[in-house]
């Protein structure tokens, strides 16, 4: 297990055993100290993954859908000209009909 520098590759690799079974990645980098840090973030990321579970994935959503909340939230609660830049916002990516929440 580590950082180590194959014969037929100028970038260093790592390798660790997850779940019994010995898994090999190149590292992208030349720089052995980098390399090391790249290596170090994935045994807390297998470690995690381990003893926390595998965090969700971060929900995805459209600008559409952002802007949309923020009219809808925050914005009562802006001064006027900020409600006026949120609004322009919204008609160039939101509903795009030039229409306001």
């Amino acid at each position: 297990m580590g950082v180590y520098r194959r014969t037929d590759s100028d970038l260093y690799w790592m390798s660790l055993v997850i779940e019994g079974k010995r898994v090999r990645q190149d590292t992208g980098v030349q720089d052995r100290k980098v390399a090391e840090e790249i290596f170090a973030a994935w045994q807390v990321q297998v470690a995690r993954a381990r003893w926390l579970g595998v965090p969700a994935r971060a929900p995805t959503h459209t600008v559409q859908e952002l802007i949309a909340e923020y009219l809808a939230k925050v914005s009562p609660r802006k001064a006027p000209a900020s409600q006026n830049g949120i609004r322009w916002c919204w008609r160039a990516f939101g509903n795009g009909g030039g229409r306001c929440g």
